[in-house]
């Protein structure tokens, strides 16, 4: 499936805090995020791929908080291992997950 089209898994740079997030391309350019919300973005806010293992991201800690960076260990389906840098390791959602501008 070629990049940008519909169905496609895209990285989409979020137009509310600039920050990259996996999501799936709909119709239009519509990019529909991990946690269900979705906006119609242009192909400069696009990158091919999603979250995968080696990434860099920052995950948002369980009930809030100050997001912790860390490196991805595996994925499984729509969960991610990440090894934090603060030595500990825990297993998120996609929706959690972000890659820093």
């Amino acid at each position: 499936m070629p990049f940008g089209d519909a169905g496609s898994i895209v990285l989409a740079r979020y137009t509310g805090d600039g920050y990259w997030y996996e999501g799936v391309v709909g119709d239009l350019r519509r990019v529909v995020y991990a946690d269900g919300t979705s906006e119609d973005l242009g192909m400069d806010a696009l990158r091919p791929g999603g979250i995968a293992t080696g990434l860099r991201v920052e995950v948002r800690p369980h009930g809030g908080g100050t997001p912790e960076p860390g490196s991805v260990l595996r994925r499984v389906e729509h969960g991610v291992e990440v090894q934090l840098d603060s030595g500990t390791a825990r297993w998120s959602g996609l929706g959690d997950v972000r890659i820093a501008p």
